[in-house]
């Protein structure tokens, strides 16, 4: 009794496996898929496409892989340019006060700057805000 209930699962599994599938478009132009054609549809037999090997999913892995790791050196990238210009805007923001120029850096030094050198220093600044400000 068991191996014919399991015989006759196994054909039901096998036969829709390679069932057919259609397609077609109704009066509202959707798109439909199915395993049952209508009746009053003009359709298209869809062929499935063959899985993928062993090989070319290992493939996808790896290009899948690459992108990620771009995408991760890009998003990094995009942090340290976005930290630039905060720095650079924050030097900009100093050095335009009146009096001695005062800028704090990340390393927890400052500088401190007066006449021509807060003049250079000013605009070595706005020049890595356009850089690094976009």
């Amino acid at each position: 009794m068991k191996r014919g209930v399991f015989f006759v699962t196994a054909i039901f599994l096998f036969a829709s496996a390679f069932a057919a599938v259609y397609k077609w478009t109704d009066e509202y132009g959707e798109t439909h898929y199915s395993d049952k054609p209508p009746l009053d549809q003009n359709i298209q037999e869809v062929k499935p496409q063959p899985s993928p090997t062993p090989r070319e999913i290992e493939q996808a892995k790896e290009r899948q892989s690459e992108v990620r790791e771009q995408l991760d050196k890009h998003a990094q990238e995009r942090a340290d340019r976005e930290d630039q210009c905060n720095q650079a805007r924050s030097a900009v923001t100093q050095l335009s006060q009146e009096g001695p120029g005062v800028i704090h850096l990340q390393t927890g030094a400052k500088i401190i700057a007066t006449g021509k050198k807060k003049e250079e220093l000013l605009r070595y600044y706005k020049q890595r805000v356009k850089e690094y400000c976009r």
